[in-house]
Protein backbone atom coordinates (compact mmCIF):
# COMPACT_ATOMS: atom_id res chain seq x y z
CA UNK A 1 0.00 0.00 0.00
CA UNK A 2 1.45 3.37 -1.03
CA UNK A 3 2.19 5.93 1.72
CA UNK A 4 0.22 9.22 1.47
CA UNK A 5 1.22 12.51 3.10
CA UNK A 6 -1.34 14.43 5.18
CA UNK A 7 -1.15 18.22 5.27
CA UNK A 8 -2.56 20.25 8.19
CA UNK A 9 -2.90 24.04 8.69
CA UNK A 10 -3.94 25.87 11.85
CA UNK A 11 -6.47 28.63 11.31
CA UNK A 12 -7.33 31.01 14.18
CA UNK A 13 -9.07 34.35 14.62
CA UNK A 14 -8.14 36.10 17.88
CA UNK A 15 -10.91 38.74 17.82
CA UNK A 16 -13.66 36.13 17.27
CA UNK A 17 -12.00 33.55 19.52
CA UNK A 18 -12.15 30.80 16.85
CA UNK A 19 -9.65 28.07 16.08
CA UNK A 20 -9.66 25.12 13.63
CA UNK A 21 -7.24 22.68 12.00
CA UNK A 22 -7.74 22.03 8.26
CA UNK A 23 -6.25 18.73 6.99
CA UNK A 24 -5.98 16.86 3.66
CA UNK A 25 -3.73 14.95 1.38
CA UNK A 26 -3.46 17.69 -1.22
CA UNK A 27 -1.39 20.61 0.08
CA UNK A 28 -2.87 23.16 -2.36
CA UNK A 29 -6.43 22.16 -1.52
CA UNK A 30 -5.75 22.25 2.20
CA UNK A 31 -4.10 25.65 1.91
CA UNK A 32 -7.06 27.02 -0.13
CA UNK A 33 -9.57 25.68 2.42
CA UNK A 34 -7.62 27.30 5.25
CA UNK A 35 -7.52 30.64 3.42
CA UNK A 36 -11.24 30.43 2.59
CA UNK A 37 -12.05 29.73 6.23
CA UNK A 38 -9.92 32.69 7.35
CA UNK A 39 -11.62 34.99 4.80
CA UNK A 40 -15.03 33.84 6.09
CA UNK A 41 -14.05 34.65 9.65
CA UNK A 42 -12.62 38.07 8.62
CA UNK A 43 -15.90 38.91 6.85
CA UNK A 44 -17.82 37.80 9.91
CA UNK A 45 -15.60 40.05 12.09
CA UNK A 46 -16.15 43.04 9.78
CA UNK A 47 -19.93 42.51 9.96
CA UNK A 48 -19.64 42.39 13.74
CA UNK A 49 -17.67 45.64 13.81
CA UNK A 50 -20.17 47.37 11.49
CA UNK A 51 -23.04 46.19 13.66
CA UNK A 52 -21.37 47.49 16.81
CA UNK A 53 -20.53 50.79 15.09
CA UNK A 54 -24.13 51.14 13.92
CA UNK A 55 -25.40 50.53 17.47
CA UNK A 56 -22.91 53.06 18.84
CA UNK A 57 -24.00 55.68 16.27
CA UNK A 58 -27.66 55.09 17.13
CA UNK A 59 -26.92 55.45 20.83
CA UNK A 60 -24.95 58.66 20.23
CA UNK A 61 -27.81 60.04 18.13
CA UNK A 62 -30.35 59.19 20.83
CA UNK A 63 -28.07 60.78 23.46
CA UNK A 64 -27.72 63.92 21.36
CA UNK A 65 -31.49 64.18 20.94
CA UNK A 66 -32.02 63.73 24.68
CA UNK A 67 -29.42 66.44 25.36
CA UNK A 68 -31.06 68.81 22.89
CA UNK A 69 -34.44 68.23 24.53
CA UNK A 70 -32.98 68.88 27.97
CA UNK A 71 -31.22 72.05 26.71
CA UNK A 72 -34.46 73.27 25.09
CA UNK A 73 -36.37 72.58 28.29
CA UNK A 74 -33.75 74.39 30.38
CA UNK A 75 -33.74 77.34 27.96
CA UNK A 76 -37.53 77.52 28.15
CA UNK A 77 -37.43 77.50 31.94
CA UNK A 78 -34.75 80.21 31.93
CA UNK A 79 -36.84 82.33 29.56
CA UNK A 80 -39.89 81.91 31.79
CA UNK A 81 -37.91 82.90 34.87
CA UNK A 82 -36.46 85.91 33.04
CA UNK A 83 -39.94 86.94 31.91
CA UNK A 84 -41.22 86.64 35.47
CA UNK A 85 -38.28 88.70 36.78
CA UNK A 86 -38.86 91.41 34.15
CA UNK A 87 -42.56 91.44 35.02
CA UNK A 88 -41.73 91.82 38.72
CA UNK A 89 -39.23 94.58 37.94
CA UNK A 90 -41.79 96.41 35.82
CA UNK A 91 -44.40 96.15 38.59
CA UNK A 92 -41.86 97.38 41.13
CA UNK A 93 -40.90 100.29 38.87
CA UNK A 94 -44.51 101.32 38.41
CA UNK A 95 -45.11 101.04 42.13
CA UNK A 96 -42.00 103.08 42.84
CA UNK A 97 -43.14 105.81 40.42
CA UNK A 98 -46.55 105.96 42.11
CA UNK A 99 -44.89 106.09 45.55
CA UNK A 100 -42.50 108.79 44.39
CA UNK A 101 -45.36 110.98 43.10
CA UNK A 102 -47.34 110.39 46.26
CA UNK A 103 -44.37 111.17 48.44
CA UNK A 104 -43.58 114.28 46.44
CA UNK A 105 -47.07 115.62 47.04
CA UNK A 106 -47.52 114.57 50.67
CA UNK A 107 -44.10 115.25 52.17
CA UNK A 108 -42.06 118.40 52.38
CA UNK A 109 -38.92 117.59 50.42
CA UNK A 110 -37.13 120.83 50.98
CA UNK A 111 -33.46 120.11 50.40
CA UNK A 112 -30.82 121.46 52.74
CA UNK A 113 -28.37 122.30 49.98
CA UNK A 114 -25.75 123.66 52.37
CA UNK A 115 -25.71 120.31 54.19
CA UNK A 116 -25.03 118.52 50.90
CA UNK A 117 -21.90 120.50 50.27
CA UNK A 118 -18.59 118.80 50.92
CA UNK A 119 -16.18 120.18 53.49
CA UNK A 120 -13.89 117.20 53.84
CA UNK A 121 -10.14 117.49 53.56
CA UNK A 122 -7.79 115.09 51.80
CA UNK A 123 -7.73 112.09 54.13
CA UNK A 124 -4.42 110.52 53.12
CA UNK A 125 -1.68 111.58 55.58
CA UNK A 126 1.09 113.70 54.15
CA UNK A 127 4.41 111.83 53.83
CA UNK A 128 6.76 112.51 56.72
CA UNK A 129 10.34 113.60 56.48
CA UNK A 130 12.61 110.55 56.41
CA UNK A 131 15.04 109.72 59.19
CA UNK A 132 18.39 110.17 57.54
CA UNK A 133 21.35 107.97 58.37
CA UNK A 134 24.06 109.49 60.54
CA UNK A 135 27.63 109.71 59.31
CA UNK A 136 30.17 107.67 61.25
CA UNK A 137 32.81 109.39 63.36
CA UNK A 138 35.95 110.32 61.46
CA UNK A 139 39.11 108.62 62.77
CA UNK A 140 41.66 111.09 64.17
CA UNK A 141 45.46 110.75 64.24
CA UNK A 142 45.28 111.70 67.91
CA UNK A 143 43.16 108.65 68.80
CA UNK A 144 44.82 106.43 71.38
CA UNK A 145 45.12 103.49 68.97
CA UNK A 146 46.93 105.78 66.51
CA UNK A 147 49.36 107.24 69.08
CA UNK A 148 51.18 104.35 70.75
CA UNK A 149 53.04 105.31 73.96
CA UNK A 150 56.86 105.34 73.79
CA UNK A 151 58.52 102.14 74.87
CA UNK A 152 60.79 102.65 77.85
CA UNK A 153 63.75 100.28 77.92
CA UNK A 154 63.96 97.93 80.89
CA UNK A 155 67.57 97.54 81.99
CA UNK A 156 68.88 94.29 83.37
CA UNK A 157 70.02 94.35 86.98
CA UNK A 158 73.58 93.56 87.93
CA UNK A 159 74.20 90.54 90.15
CA UNK A 160 75.89 91.17 93.50
CA UNK A 161 79.69 91.13 93.35
CA UNK A 162 81.25 88.16 95.15
CA UNK A 163 83.29 89.19 98.22
CA UNK A 164 86.15 87.24 99.81
CA UNK A 165 84.42 87.64 103.12
CA UNK A 166 81.27 85.86 101.91
CA UNK A 167 80.41 82.84 103.99
CA UNK A 168 80.75 80.47 101.05
CA UNK A 169 84.40 81.35 100.77
CA UNK A 170 85.14 80.78 104.47
CA UNK A 171 86.07 77.11 104.85
CA UNK A 172 85.14 75.37 108.06
CA UNK A 173 88.46 74.29 109.58
CA UNK A 174 88.61 71.64 112.24
CA UNK A 175 91.40 70.76 114.60
CA UNK A 176 92.18 67.66 112.64
CA UNK A 177 92.60 69.82 109.47
CA UNK A 178 95.18 71.98 111.24
CA UNK A 179 97.05 69.00 112.61
CA UNK A 180 97.10 67.23 109.23
CA UNK A 181 97.92 70.33 107.19
CA UNK A 182 94.66 70.22 105.15
CA UNK A 183 93.65 73.65 106.36
CA UNK A 184 95.86 75.39 103.84
CA UNK A 185 94.35 73.34 101.00
CA UNK A 186 90.83 74.23 102.06
CA UNK A 187 91.72 77.91 102.35
CA UNK A 188 93.35 77.85 98.93
CA UNK A 189 90.39 75.97 97.39
CA UNK A 190 87.95 78.51 98.86
CA UNK A 191 90.03 81.37 97.51
CA UNK A 192 90.16 79.77 94.03
CA UNK A 193 86.40 79.34 94.15
CA UNK A 194 86.11 83.02 94.98
CA UNK A 195 88.37 83.93 92.07
CA UNK A 196 86.33 81.78 89.66
CA UNK A 197 83.02 83.24 90.85
CA UNK A 198 84.41 86.75 90.57
CA UNK A 199 85.62 86.08 87.04
CA UNK A 200 82.17 84.77 86.17
CA UNK A 201 80.59 87.81 87.79
CA UNK A 202 82.88 90.07 85.83
CA UNK A 203 81.83 88.40 82.57
CA UNK A 204 78.14 88.69 83.52
CA UNK A 205 78.60 92.38 84.28
CA UNK A 206 80.20 92.95 80.89
CA UNK A 207 77.34 91.07 79.14
CA UNK A 208 74.69 93.02 81.09
CA UNK A 209 76.41 96.30 80.26
CA UNK A 210 76.43 95.38 76.56
CA UNK A 211 72.74 94.37 76.74
CA UNK A 212 71.74 97.55 78.62
CA UNK A 213 73.59 99.63 76.03
CA UNK A 214 71.61 97.84 73.25
CA UNK A 215 68.16 98.08 74.83
CA UNK A 216 67.60 101.87 74.33
CA UNK A 217 68.30 101.48 70.62
CA UNK A 218 65.96 98.48 70.44
CA UNK A 219 63.27 100.45 72.27
CA UNK A 220 63.72 103.31 69.78
CA UNK A 221 63.37 100.90 66.87
CA UNK A 222 60.25 99.42 68.46
CA UNK A 223 58.82 102.93 68.84
CA UNK A 224 59.39 103.60 65.14
CA UNK A 225 57.75 100.28 64.20
CA UNK A 226 54.76 100.94 66.48
CA UNK A 227 54.35 104.42 64.99
CA UNK A 228 54.51 102.96 61.46
CA UNK A 229 51.81 100.40 62.28
CA UNK A 230 49.65 103.03 63.99
CA UNK A 231 49.88 105.29 60.92
CA UNK A 232 49.02 102.36 58.64
CA UNK A 233 46.02 101.53 60.84
CA UNK A 234 44.89 105.17 60.75
CA UNK A 235 45.10 105.26 56.93
CA UNK A 236 43.08 102.02 56.62
CA UNK A 237 40.41 103.24 59.03
CA UNK A 238 40.23 106.64 57.32
CA UNK A 239 39.80 105.02 53.90
CA UNK A 240 37.04 102.80 55.29
CA UNK A 241 35.42 105.88 56.87
CA UNK A 242 35.43 107.69 53.51
CA UNK A 243 33.73 104.73 51.82
CA UNK A 244 31.15 104.47 54.61
CA UNK A 245 30.38 108.19 54.31
CA UNK A 246 29.88 107.81 50.56
CA UNK A 247 27.41 104.96 51.13
CA UNK A 248 25.52 106.96 53.77
CA UNK A 249 25.41 109.98 51.45
CA UNK A 250 24.05 107.85 48.60
CA UNK A 251 21.35 106.30 50.81
CA UNK A 252 20.35 109.69 52.21
CA UNK A 253 20.11 111.17 48.71
CA UNK A 254 17.90 108.24 47.68
CA UNK A 255 15.67 108.81 50.73
CA UNK A 256 15.48 112.51 49.92
CA UNK A 257 14.53 111.89 46.27
CA UNK A 258 11.83 109.38 47.21
CA UNK A 259 10.43 111.72 49.86
CA UNK A 260 10.33 114.67 47.46
CA UNK A 261 8.52 112.54 44.86
CA UNK A 262 6.05 111.26 47.47
CA UNK A 263 5.31 114.78 48.74
CA UNK A 264 4.82 116.08 45.20
CA UNK A 265 2.43 113.20 44.44
CA UNK A 266 0.56 113.89 47.68
CA UNK A 267 0.27 117.61 46.84
CA UNK A 268 -1.10 116.75 43.39
CA UNK A 269 -3.64 114.31 44.88
CA UNK A 270 -4.69 116.84 47.54
CA UNK A 271 -5.13 119.51 44.87
CA UNK A 272 -7.24 117.18 42.71
CA UNK A 273 -9.36 116.36 45.78
CA UNK A 274 -9.94 120.07 46.46
CA UNK A 275 -10.82 120.76 42.83
CA UNK A 276 -13.31 117.90 42.72
CA UNK A 277 -14.89 119.01 46.01
CA UNK A 278 -15.20 122.60 44.74
CA UNK A 279 -16.73 121.42 41.46
CA UNK A 280 -19.33 119.31 43.29
CA UNK A 281 -20.17 122.20 45.60
CA UNK A 282 -20.52 124.53 42.59
CA UNK A 283 -22.88 122.02 40.99
CA UNK A 284 -24.97 121.99 44.17
CA UNK A 285 -25.19 125.78 43.99
CA UNK A 286 -26.76 125.52 40.53
CA UNK A 287 -29.41 123.05 41.77
CA UNK A 288 -30.74 125.11 44.67
CA UNK A 289 -34.07 125.85 42.91
CA UNK A 290 -36.32 124.21 40.36
CA UNK A 291 -35.73 126.91 37.77
CA UNK A 292 -32.02 126.19 37.65
CA UNK A 293 -32.74 122.46 37.41
CA UNK A 294 -35.13 122.93 34.48
CA UNK A 295 -32.63 125.25 32.81
CA UNK A 296 -29.84 122.65 33.06
CA UNK A 297 -32.11 119.90 31.72
CA UNK A 298 -33.14 122.07 28.77
CA UNK A 299 -29.51 123.03 28.16
CA UNK A 300 -28.65 119.37 27.72
CA UNK A 301 -31.59 118.69 25.39
CA UNK A 302 -34.07 117.40 27.97
CA UNK A 303 -37.60 118.84 27.98
CA UNK A 304 -39.05 118.81 31.51
CA UNK A 305 -41.59 120.60 33.65
CA UNK A 306 -42.82 120.70 37.25
CA UNK A 307 -46.66 120.34 37.35
CA UNK A 308 -48.20 119.48 40.73
CA UNK A 309 -51.78 119.37 39.35
CA UNK A 310 -50.88 116.78 36.72
CA UNK A 311 -49.10 114.67 39.30
CA UNK A 312 -52.19 114.65 41.52
CA UNK A 313 -54.37 113.65 38.55
CA UNK A 314 -52.06 110.70 37.89
CA UNK A 315 -52.45 109.58 41.50
CA UNK A 316 -56.24 110.10 41.40
CA UNK A 317 -56.16 112.70 44.14
CA UNK A 318 -58.37 115.76 44.41
CA UNK A 319 -57.05 118.76 42.55
CA UNK A 320 -57.52 122.12 44.28
CA UNK A 321 -59.03 124.85 42.17
CA UNK A 322 -56.75 127.76 41.57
Amino acid sequence: MAFRYTYSFEVKHTELGKYRIVSGTDEAVVRAKAQALLDTWNAEYRRKLEKERFKADQEASRQKMRQQKENAKEQLENNLRAAEELTDEAKAALEQIANTLHSALSVNHAVNWAKLKRRDSYSTPKPKEPIYLEFPREPQPSDSRHTPPPENPIFAEYPPEPQPTDAKYQPALKLLDKLSGRDEKKVRAAYESYLQDHANWDNSVKEIEAENQRRPEAASQNDLENQRRAKLLYNEEHDAWVMACQQVQLKNETLYSKTVAAIEAWNDAAEQHSKKRDQENAAIDTLMNGANLLYLLEKHGRKAKIDIREAKKILGEKVDDV
